[in-house]
């Protein structure tokens, strides 16, 4: 939408019926042009031309709902799918024109509700049931794991 007029300026449709709570995130790709960058309940991790509405790139990873926002560290981009009663896990995407391909998954106290952070090529996955995981994020490899309380909802800033 137009910010200042609110003027409809591109709608792009949803593959799903499932409900998805993720907000898209920007990002500067490898041409130095933005993305929209968005998780879709059930399907994909996808990109758009902000401009346009245009899908730049999509790949179909989740299998469930998708309420944490995407993040991109160290040329990946992240989601996350699950749902209250588990299954949660983490994918890490490497974007590109010739077509996005699956890096790695972590399915060990993977984030549900909780967007992970990053610092560096560090990221910081808080599961929803009070566990923290720091992971490199070229590898997924976990340099630490630890107990912060019971319970998350909320996503760290």
């Amino acid at each position: 939408m137009h910010r200042q007029t609110g003027e409809i300026l591109w709608k792009s449709p949803k593959k799903t019926s499932v409900a998805g709570y993720s907000v898209p995130c920007i990002h500067k790709n490898a041409d130095g042009e933005d993305e929209l960058l968005c998780c879709a309940s059930g399907h994909d991790i996808f990109s758009l031309n902000p401009q346009t509405g245009k899908q730049n790139w999509s790949i179909d990873v989740f299998k469930m709902r998708t309420v944490s926002s995407p993040i991109v560290v160290g040329g990946l981009v992240f989601g996350s799918t699950g749902s209250g009663g588990g299954g949660n896990y983490v994918v890490a995407v490497r974007p590109g024109d010739s077509g996005p391909r699956v890096v790695y998954e972590i399915k060990t106290q993977a984030p549900y509700v909780p967007t992970p952070v990053a610092r560096g090529d560090l990221v910081f996955l808080w599961y929803d049931k009070g566990i923290v995981t720091c992971v490199d994020a070229k590898t997924g490899n976990a340099y630490w794991r630890d107990r912060k309380s019971t319970r998350l909802n909320s996503s760290p800033v």
